[in-house]
């Protein structure tokens, strides 16, 4: 039976959370004491720190839904100091929440002003659903104060810097107890950042502090048969997926699987214990070049990779390693991005990338004993500007590169010639080259085999994801060395 208020007046229940996930989404508090004892200068008492919420999973688990029944409880609990704000990436993915909402706010007697584009309740709470395209966007909330903030698919923000710019504001100068969320699916232009930030660090249910930002923050993993309303309302829906893609892109949609990236490039072909090979001395009879992806408020990625002859490498306790001839091994790297800030570079300009760059290679030549030569490298390097250029800049400092092959189909070409070798790379013996990086390149291992597909093209990787070192690899495995030298003697 429905409850009743002090006059006996049953309340009619409009929506209530579903047993499971949606019932964790709304029983976890808003925040809870700082970990390190911190108090509050005026009041004595230890600071709240925020709880960061991930409500995260597989499509059809009832994210939006719970988003906006969890709104209802901050709105009815804090009234006229209620502030909220809701984020989707594009005006098109906002269509989608606004129009639960309209199904379900009116009910609780909220009506949405068109003017303000909010929709305002009747204990005078509000919130506003906005879209947030581009990182520069953040600046137009500086200066607000919001008590609630929601993040929709999270994961479709290719990085944080945005979102945590915006994040600032979730601040409350009348007590409110503010509370910060987000949804999200495995896969996306952003999923490194966010399995990174809110999946691996603890196990899903359980809290855990992040000094760095200090908040706290937490996973609750949905599946999509935990939505048993979807579930009996459209009993086809997890059918009608099955049929949409392949294998283990539709497992990683129904169970929320963030280890199996959905619409990944590499994912299916990518094996670590096989790829990613503890660091051995290169055979002075092998080859060493380098190769170069330019960046400067974005990251730059410059690699070296090793050409094998054929012949076994013999280590120093005896152990003789097989790799077919051509196959390429990444050995070193150095990737231009800012520490803990995803796909931001370092602004360094071209003859600085050089020096340093100079000075890794001496180190490398120290160990290897094998001279590097000259490799591929983005081919925009090589315009000219005001009577030079990047690659000529670099060119003086002592670091020269060829331009890496550039067209139509040239991407496309690049990452399927990554995925075949990785395939190759698989079978004992080799039958064809493939490719391996030393265990020490962790940013090419963080970053490469999770690279998503373009929506709109699947064989090509998304532009807008962390490409930067799967460009250079891309680079670096099609550039045919011995062509070039052939073309050098030729007189070309």
């Amino acid at each position: 039976m429905p409850p009743r208020n002090n006059t006996g007046q049953q309340y009619a229940i409009v929506w209530r959370p579903q047993a499971g996930p949606q019932f964790a989404l709304l029983s976890m508090a808003a925040c809870f004491d700082d970990p390190n004892g911190t108090l509050h200068p005026k009041t004595n008492r230890p600071i709240q720190r925020t709880v960061e919420t991930f409500f995260g999973g597989a499509r059809g688990g009832g994210k939006t839904s719970g988003m906006l029944g969890r709104w209802i409880r901050h709105a009815s609990r804090w009234g006229r100091r209620a502030r909220g704000i809701l984020f989707r990436k594009t005006y098109d993915e906002l269509e989608e929440v606004q129009e639960q909402a309209r199904q379900l706010y009116p009910q609780l007697g909220a009506k949405y002003n068109h003017g303000k584009r909010l929709w305002e309740f009747p204990n005078e709470a509000n919130i506003r659903f906005r879209y947030m395209d581009r990182d520069a966007d953040a600046d137009n909330y500086q200066g607000r104060s919001y008590s609630f903030q929601v993040w929709e698919e999270i994961g479709n923000w290719a990085t944080p810097n945005g979102i945590d710019k915006v994040s600032a504001t979730l601040r409350s100068a009348s007590g409110v107890e503010c509370e910060w969320l987000a949804t999200g699916n495995p896969g996306g232009v952003g999923h490194n950042w966010v399995k990174a930030r809110f999946v691996d660090p603890a196990p899903p249910g359980k809290l855990f502090y992040d000094d760095t930002k200090n908040v706290y923050r937490v996973f609750i993993p949905s599946k999509l048969s935990d939505n048993r309303i979807l579930m009996e309302n459209d009993p086809g829906y997890a059918d009608r997926l099955r049929g949409t893609g392949p294998d283990w892109l539709v497992k990683a949609w129904l169970d929320g699987l963030w280890d199996i990236v959905a619409g990944g490039m590499f994912d299916d072909v990518w094996r670590p214990a096989v790829h990613a090979i503890d660091p051995f001395k290169i055979p002075s009879t092998w080859t060493i070049y380098r190769s170069f992806d330019w960046g400067s408020s974005a990251p730059f990625s410059l690699g070296w990779w090793a050409i094998a002859d054929g012949d076994p490498v013999v280590l120093p306790n005896g152990q003789k390693l097989f790799f077919h001839k051509d196959t390429r091994i990444r050995i070193a790297e150095w990737y231009g991005c800012q520490p803990n800030e995803d796909n931001t570079g370092l602004n360094m300009i071209d003859t600085q990338i050089a020096i340093r760059g100079l000075e890794i290679e001496r180190e490398l030549m120290h160990v290897h004993r094998v001279k590097i030569e000259a490799g591929p490298a983005d081919p925009s390097i090589f315009n000219v500007v005001n009577g030079t250029s990047i690659a000529g800049a670099m060119a003086n400092m002592g670091m020269d590169f060829i331009p890496a092959p550039t067209g139509p189909g040239s991407r496309v070409a690049g990452w399927a010639a990554m995925r075949r070798m990785m395939m190759a790379s698989q079978k004992m013996p080799m039958e064809e080259p493939g490719m391996f990086v030393f265990n020490t390149c962790r940013s090419f291992i963080k970053t490469v085999p999770s690279l998503p597909r373009d929506k709109r093209k699947i064989e090509d990787v998304d532009s807008a994801s962390e490409d930067h070192i799967g460009d250079e690899t891309r680079y670096a495995l099609t550039y045919a060395r011995r062509e070039v030298q052939m073309l050098k003697l030729m007189g070309a």
